[in-house]
This record gives structure tokens, C-alpha cells and sequence, in this order.
């Protein structure tokens, strides 16, 4: 439910400077991702928003479907923003070569 706020959590703090009520709620997010299929993992990550560059206000699976070569790009020059959304470009071209 609060997806937002916990990839903004994983992505600006620093485990020396956060507050231990901050760890603990990484370290259960985690343990309930580990709960996840990977096909669930992928199926939330689909329709979370990119939330940076010229297209966060897209949802990844939006961002993957109409501007495959912003992904191609981000392969390219890979961020710590961009880890997610090229996990999901990673699964679906595989779901694709197995397919054809």
C-alpha cells in the first residue's frame, strides 16, 4: 500500500544515518517481498510509477509498453533509480524470447 514511500525510503537513506523505526520497516518490506512470487514481484512492479526522468509519471509497465527505447537507454547507463525498472525489462524480454 505504501510502496512510494518505501522505494523513496530505500532510495535516499543511508543505513548509518537512519533511524531504527526506518530499518525495521526495510527489513519487514524485504521479508514480505521475499513472500512474493516472482511473477507478483513483477506484477507490482508493472504498475508502480517510475517516478523519475522525463517519464515518472508513468508506471513501469506503461514506461516498458510505449518508450522501449528510454529502457534501452537506461540499459546503457544504468542508475540506482532506473534498478527497478530494468528488473521488469529484464523479466518481460525473457517472458518475450521464450515466447517466440
Amino acid at each position: 500500500q505504501y510502496k512510494g514511500f518505501i522505494d523513496w525510503l530505500q532510495q535516499v537513506a543511508a543505513a548509518d544515518t537512519m533511524v531504527p523505526q526506518a530499518v525495521a520497516l526495510l527489513e519487514y518490506a524485504k521479508y514480505m517481498d521475499g513472500m512474493l512470487s516472482n511473477v507478483e514481484k513483477m506484477d507490482k512492479i508493472k504498475d508502480s510509477k517510475v517516478g523519475f526522468g522525463q517519464h515518472k509519471e508513468l508506471t513501469v509497465g506503461e514506461l516498458y509498453a510505449q518508450h522501449y527505447d528510454y529502457v534501452q537507454f537506461l540499459r546503457r547507463s544504468p542508475s540506482t533509480c532506473a534498478k527497478v525498472v530494468l528488473s521488469y525489462a529484464e523479466y518481460v524480454d525473457g517472458i518475450r524470447k521464450r515466447g517466440s
